[in-house]
């Protein structure tokens, strides 16, 4: 199987990553960037215009590529939009598109985990929303406990859709550098918030 990566110049001075196999479909049109603004995010994706019954319609590269039907829609593992190489994109219900998304709580420094300053004991709170249900995974004494059980969880119902605080198998150097960051983040959160 041909592995080589093909860029396509788009305007806004972005490229469009694709399997050289998609190469001659893709390269038939010209693409532009599409700049969008999702969960507070500026995110591209490539995309062209067509004519059709006298109106303007948008066509995604991604949703092209895979001749996504109507009702799915097309995920980017990694969540960048202009990397539509065929091992990063895959089709995907609405809830397992959003889940691979899931921002990180700007609070903790971990997907799925809240702060609780009413809870002395244990004052991290961990959830998870999947298909219209919210799995509260209880009060937890860290942040990083918290993460461990919105992770596992997540690995249960989300299954490849998982998007996880820690990564899978993580050596213990990948663990205490999520946790650095996570740390840092909560301190900046209480320091900006007067939490003590």
């Amino acid at each position: 199987m041909d592995d080589k990566v093909i860029e396509i110049p788009l305007t806004l001075g972005k490229v469009a990553l694709i399997d050289a196999a998609d190469a001659p479909l893709v390269c038939a049109y010209k693409w532009t960037a599409m700049k969008i603004y999702r969960r507070k995010r500026e995110m591209f994706y490539a995309r062209r215009s067509v004519l059709r019954g006298g109106k303007m319609k948008t066509i995604l590269l991604h949703r092209f590529i895979l001749d996504a039907p109507a009702g799915l829609e097309v995920d980017h593992k990694n969540g960048d939009g202009l990397d539509c190489r065929r091992a990063n994109i895959r089709l995907a219900t609405r809830s397992q598109n959003r889940v691979n998304g899931q921002q990180i709580n700007s609070s903790t420094g971990y997907r799925g985990v809240c702060f609780d300053g009413r809870k002395k004991s244990k004052p991290f709170y961990a959830k998870l929303t999947f298909e219209h249900k919210t799995y509260r995974l209880g009060y937890f004494e860290t942040a990083a406990e918290g993460a461990a059980a919105y992770d596992a969880k997540a690995r249960e119902i989300c299954g490849e859709f998982a998007s996880l605080n820690f990564p899978p198998d993580p050596t213990k150097e990948e663990v205490e550098q999520v946790e650095k960051e996570a740390a840092a983040d909560f301190e900046a959160w209480c320091y900006l918030n007067e939490v003590v």
